[in-house]
């Protein structure tokens, strides 16, 4: 497995596609995979859409190497975790939040609501954890 990391790879992956320099799925290590996956939690869904491919195909890559939540366990303790599924929670809930906020429709409440979410959950996150959401 890799070593402690500053940056996500999540994060670290979305800015390479963003400057254009992600390099092609079939590159995508083992230990990758597994970062992204069981320590950072992030959704085979979510990892397809980096690269722009079908969630399916990155299932498939992951129980070739026996990457399942029933097999691994993450590297940090629960609260560790807990605190990672909360902070991947906020990072979807500003996604929204600002989805609807571009989409130009009247969605007040409806953000209000998102946005309160947000904060509920930012304040239930180990101090340890919330770089990773902001």
């Amino acid at each position: 497995m890799t070593k402690q990391r500053n940056t996500p790879y999540y994060d670290m992956f979305l800015l390479q596609k963003s400057e254009g320099n992600l390099k092609p799925w079939e590159e995508v290590t083992e230990d990758e995979l597994i970062e992204l996956f069981i320590e950072e939690l992030i959704a085979d869904s979510l990892i397809a859409l980096i690269w722009d491919i079908d969630s399916k195909k990155v299932t498939a890559k992951r129980y070739g190497w026996n990457i399942k939540t029933s097999t691994m366990k993450p590297r940090g303790s629960y609260d560790e975790l807990i605190g990672g599924v909360l902070a991947i929670l906020v990072k979807q809930l500003q996604l929204e939040i600002n989805n609807f906020k571009d989409s130009g429709q009247e969605h007040k409440e409806f953000i209000s609501g998102l946005e309160y979410a947000k904060k509920v959950l930012e304040s239930n996150i180990p101090i340890s954890k919330r770089a990773a959401s902001e």
